[in-house]
């Protein structure tokens, strides 16, 4: 009979030291080299004073995100934990109360507004180049501002846009510190001076846009009217502290929505019989008008093309959790001061759940597909009471845009570029991806 309580043993060659050195230098290599070199499920990694332990089946994801989710926590310190969760029950409404009947109007109508932006610079040149990745940047800022902050920025788009991605590349990057957050023991970073430059634009500009905020009549639905009444040791917290946190939540919605876009394009362009069967779908269901909340049950192969890329290019490509309790997993022991972490890049291109993992095939996402899974096999948006806000906007916004746009245009990659997936939270297209549009 195997020991229930079984204790995970540290690989010969692990410590510390290499354990960092290895995520922050290639993360996406250093967990996949993990679960091919090692026969269980889960893997311990020696974390300091806290182990890693390397989750890589459906049924632990399970535990740790519903059926034993009270034994984690997202945040170590506990407090810090109840404030994370009701800040959470705060927001959710924000995102769910009004997307068919307020948000999906409003993302339809920053595609349109795109479509005619391409539509006129196509009209001034012979053929249009883009970077994709800025283009969805903008779409997506648009939306994310009209529908949580209330405020129409579609003319400082572009300008946003530069100065996040200035932030992006210029930040002394981490990728320890933006995949597990505290998890891990904090590094100093730097910035250069244009990313310091790009980080006060972007501070002044939001406390600007709080500072109106205070002299307008409050609308219940905005975010702004959320963190105006946030309190901390029973005082409300200052302008300066609104705007920072906007910011994140900008930084944070970015990466979020921007990133199953920019691929989409990319993917599609890669597979003309995808590219061409999606096409024919809107075709056939929407015969070139503006696409409504309401005809999304009737695009099931669209939703499949989304899909089918987020398991590919999942929004977040890991997730980490602190053990709050003793726990086990299959046979194995995991203490309480622990960490777990899982991989949604692993668990989405694991050949025991996906044939051929690499390729894109929408039609892994019929009903009879998706059925012969496990549930947690496939999770970009997490789950339980600490699951991702905007799970229900971000597919919404996702397949009305692709919808609109892909009825008008079609992306042919660019020659001589380099594409690279950069593991921040999400597989940000580290130098973009440069695309010709086409008129279809």
């Amino acid at each position: 009979m195997p020991n229930i309580d079984a204790t995970v043993t540290i690989p010969a060659d692990a410590t510390f030291d290499n354990t960092l050195q290895a995520l922050r230098r290639s993360p996406l290599d250093f967990v996949s080299n993990l679960v091919q070199t090692h026969d269980d499920d889960i893997v311990r990694l020696p974390f300091g004073t806290q182990d890693i332990y390397l989750l890589n089946h459906p049924d632990f994801i399970r535990d740790v995100f519903v059926t034993k989710s009270s034994y984690f926590a997202k945040r170590k310190d506990i407090s810090a934990e109840g404030s994370y969760l009701q800040q959470m029950s705060g927001v959710l409404p924000l995102f769910e109360g009004q997307l068919s009947t307020t948000y999906a109007p409003i993302m339809t109508e920053a595609a349109v507004n795109a479509h005619m932006r391409w539509d006129t610079m196509h009209q001034q040149r012979d053929f249009l180049k883009v970077d994709i990745y800025k283009e969805v940047m903008q779409i997506t800022l648009d939306i994310v501002f009209k529908t949580l902050f209330k405020v129409d920025m579609q003319a400082k788009a572009a300008d946003l846009v530069d100065a996040i991605i200035t932030m992006d590349v210029g930040y002394g990057f981490d990728p320890i510190a933006a995949l597990l957050n505290d998890l891990a023991p904090p590094v100093t970073v730097s910035m250069t001076s244009e990313a310091q430059a790009a980080h006060s634009y972007l501070l002044n500009f939001m406390l600007g846009l709080v500072e109106a905020s205070r002299s307008a009549p409050l609308d219940s639905r905005s975010l702004f009217s959320w963190l105006l009444k946030q309190q901390v040791n029973g005082q409300p917290i200052s302008d300066e502290q609104i705007a920072d946190q906007a910011l994140k939540i900008i930084f944070s919605m970015h990466e979020v929505t921007a990133t199953t876009l920019s691929w989409v394009w990319y993917l599609l362009a890669e597979y003309p019989n995808v590219e061409a069967q999606l096409h024919t779908e809107l075709t056939n269901i929407l015969a070139g008008r503006t696409p409504t909340f309401e005809d999304l049950p009737y695009l099931p192969y669209t939703e499949m093309v989304l899909k089918e890329v987020r398991r590919l290019y999942p929004s977040v490509w890991i997730v980490g959790r602190f053990v709050r309790d003793n726990i086990s997993f299959g046979r194995y022991l995991v203490p309480a001061g622990s960490i777990v972490v899982f991989s949604q890049y692993l668990m989405h291109r694991d050949h025991r759940y996906f044939v051929d993992p690499d390729q894109f095939d929408p039609l892994r996402w019929t009903q009879e597909a998706q059925a012969a899974r496990p549930e947690f096999s496939y999770f970009p948006f997490s789950a339980g009471p600490r699951q991702c806000a905007g799970r229900d906007f971000a597919p919404t916004k996702d397949a009305l845009v692709l919808a609109t746009l892909a009825q008008h245009w079609q992306a042919r990659l660019a020659p001589n570029q380099t594409l690279e997936p950069y593991p921040q939270k999400s597989f940000t297209p580290r130098y973009g991806i440069q695309m010709t549009l086409h008129r279809r």
